[in-house]
């Protein structure tokens, strides 16, 4: 609950600061009528101080869009990797010590009973 609290915290942040933008961005006559006139407002905006875009800065966005999402693919696939390795060795540790139990529950003898949960090493993907 504490992160899903956090992340819808850091959501709102970043949308407050897009409306903030377009607050100010905005003509107030435009203000009430609607969010395709608010969209159309921040546009004509936009072309008035900026001009057009041109090809060269929408390929220029497109090529850094696809190498941050590339590198997020690549690490989120390194990580995985990382976690499935040591989850299969810390399960080759335990079948050192453990008895096989019912329903792939690994049951390591003590005196003092205790348990605890750690996924096996097979990849869920």
């Amino acid at each position: 609950m504490g992160v899903a609290a956090w992340l819808v915290l850091a959501a709102t942040c970043a949308l407050t600061a897009v409306f903030a933008v377009g607050t100010v961005a905005v003509p107030v006559a435009v203000v009430g009528h609607g969010l395709a006139d608010w969209c159309h407002a921040c546009l004509g905006q936009w072309r008035h101080y900026y001009g057009d875009a041109n090809v060269v800065g929408v390929f220029l966005a497109a090529v850094v869009t696809a190498v941050l999402v590339g590198r997020l693919v690549q690490s989120a696939v390194g990580y995985r990797r990382s976690v499935v390795g040591v989850r299969r060795t810390h399960h080759a540790a335990l079948s050192l010590l453990s008895v096989a139990g019912p329903l792939h529950v690994v049951v390591i003898p003590h005196p003092v009973p205790a348990a605890y949960c750690v996924r096996d090493g097979r990849a869920a993907w």
